[in-house]
Order: C-alpha cells, then structure tokens, then sequence
C-alpha cells in the first residue's frame, strides 16, 4: 500500500514537472498552450533520461526534431500561401501576444497525450512514470 503511494506521488511530480516544462517550451516558441511536440520535448529534459536515451538509440537529436518540426510548420502555412521565408519571419508566432489563464490548458494533442500517460497508470502497476513513456 506504500509504495503504490509513493509510486503515485511521484508520477503527480513527474507529471507536474513535464507539464511545466512542455508549458514553457510552448512559450518560449511563442504559442499559448503546449501541444504534444511540447510534451516530448519536455521529456527529453527529465531527470530520468530515458527520453533522450530512446532518442540516441534511434539516432535522433532534440535539435533534428525541432527542425523537423519547423519545417512542419513552414510545409504548413506554404499548403495555404504563406511562404515565412518570402517574408523574412523565421516563426511567424513568435510575436504574438500570450494570454493569461488560470487553468492549465494544452493543445488537443497535448490533451490526448496526457490521457494515455494517466491511462498507463493502471498497466504501470511496478515502476514510476518515465520520459520514455512520453514517447
């Protein structure tokens, strides 16, 4: 009975810890509310490393992923017309004014992520929450 309490208490710290991260990551890039590509990004920077050790082992960097995602982006707004380079704006939501919230909001991909790390729970019943499980 302990240890699933103590188990708990620290996926809840875990748990606080990537959305944190993932929240400010998502500011830092100028977008209001964190999506999953946060949330991975996030794990790649918790204490556990298994994140950043599943990324080295299919020979992958945090850098490659954040320029596969800015291309995403760039491939994205050229779909509908926009070309960021034909404009000289390297993020083009950079400069867009953050609200504020009282509640913790994510994007709905972050919103699913999330779910499945707390539907794990019930499959995790011997180990702690990883970064790793993020991926």
């Amino acid at each position: 009975m302990f240890q699933m309490f103590k188990r708990r208490l620290r996926d809840v710290r875990t748990l606080a810890r990537l959305c944190t991260t993932a929240e400010n990551i998502a500011h830092q890039q100028g977008r209001p509310k964190p999506g999953s590509e946060h949330f991975i990004l996030a794990a790649l920077a918790l204490p556990d490393q298994t994140a950043a050790q599943a990324f080295t082992t299919l020979g992958l960097t945090e850098q490659q992923f954040q320029d596969a995602l800015a291309a995403q982006r760039s491939d994205a707004l050229f779909s509908v017309g926009v070309s960021i380079k034909a404009i000289g704006v390297t993020d083009p939501s950079s400069d867009l004014p953050l609200p504020k919230s009282v509640l913790y909001e994510t994007e709905p991909s972050g919103q699913s992520l999330v779910k499945r790390l707390a539907d794990t729970r019930k499959t995790r019943t011997a180990r702690f929450l990883l970064g790793a499980d993020v991926l």
